[in-house]
């Protein structure tokens, strides 16, 4: 009733065991290594700004302002310093929020949270609230670049 042929179960077995660790091994691979998922609903995370915002030299050309933008999630302290190096070489310094830059820029009155006259080094420190601001150095009424020397300006 039962006939067995001769050498065929011997590799049959075989082919069976080779087969059950090829598919525990691509399981294994697609375990370890998933297929990379998109995640579309992922959002860009707000850059806050910490320590040093800048340190070093800079030039501010004749008729134009350099401005550093300064966002705060939390209560801290804006320090900064600039010096041209010669008393005759005079700029102006202000911190305003980002949004009233361009009524800034056409000469509107803005509120403004530290302000400099026109001089050759300052020192400012002031406490800001959360938000978005702008540190300006402002060479707008001058007639020729200013090279500043030292500037250092930080988040505390």
């Amino acid at each position: 009733m039962f006939e067995q042929r001769k050498g065929t179960w011997t590799y049959t077995w075989a082919g069976i065991v080779g087969v059950v660790i090829i598919i525990i091994a691509v399981i294994q691979i697609f375990r370890v290594n998933p297929p990379a998922r998109e995640n579309v609903a992922a959002e860009a995370k707000a850059k806050w700004t910490e320590g040093e915002v800048f340190k070093g030299n800079a030039e501010v050309a004749a008729g134009t302002e350099l401005s550093y933008p300064i966002n705060l999630n939390r209560k801290a302290t804006l320090k900064g310093s600039f010096m041209t190096g010669k008393n005759d070489k005079r700029l102006e310094s202000v911190v305003i929020k980002a949004e009233d830059f361009n009524m800034w820029k056409s000469g509107s009155e803005v509120k403004t949270f530290v302000a400099t006259d026109h001089v050759p080094r300052a020192t400012i420190s002031r406490v800001l609230e959360p938000g978005n601001y702008l540190f300006v150095l402002d060479n707008r009424s001058g007639s020729e670049a200013i090279i500043l020397t030292d500037v250092d300006i930080s988040i505390e």
